[in-house]
């Protein structure tokens, strides 16, 4: 169960159907925290494609 208002809610309403390539090394010890900010700014990376 995801609870409101979590990191966890933000990774799932983020992701939705999408998926991701993170251009990226993770290491195993990646807190979700970490895990958002790179979704974000690969997310950022798309809409500067789609926008050119």
């Amino acid at each position: 169960m995801i609870g409101e208002n979590t990191v966890d809610e933000s990774l799932e309403k983020l992701l939705g159907e999408k998926q991701y390539v993170i251009h990226q090394l993770m290491g195993t010890g990646m807190n979700r925290g970490d895990m958002l900010r790179l979704l974000i700014e690969e997310e950022e990376k798309a809409s500067l494609v789609m926008a050119n």
